[in-house]
């Protein structure tokens, strides 16, 4: 069974790699699939997405967006989405809005949220 990692940050939010030394880890652990979801930010994804080509691991683009519900704060995962498209730009502007630029470390990040249902529906 293929290794993969749906779940990553690099130095571009709260990680301690870079998107290229990320990919090198996960080459170096065996990884055949992977996903870069830094908080609220795709500015990576370009990095990431070559470095993995590179070593022959396949590119799931994602991110991880802050969001305010009801509840509070919460993270949502998103994925296959094209780091350069409008949509996921705009969410992005909109999560990061107020924070000190794609470097900003997790308790320096976004005062902005964006909002997020919370209710279950039926698929």
């Amino acid at each position: 069974m293929p290794r993969v990692d749906f779940h990553t940050h690099s130095t571009f939010s709260d990680g301690a790699l870079t998107p290229v030394e990320l990919a090198a880890r996960m080459a170096a652990q065996g990884v055949a699939y992977a996903a870069l979801t830094d908080h609220d930010s795709v500015a990576g994804s370009a990095q990431f997405r070559e470095a993995l080509a590179h070593k022959g691991i396949a590119c799931v683009e994602g991110v991880e967006l802050t969001t305010m519900s009801a509840q509070g704060e919460a993270h949502l995962l998103a994925y296959a989405l094209g780091p350069d498209s409008p949509g996921i730009a705009a969410l992005v502007a909109g999560a990061r809005a107020g924070g000190r630029g794609p470097a900003a470390r997790r308790s320096e990040a976004p005062r902005r949220r964006v909002p997020c249902r919370t209710d279950v529906v039926p698929v």
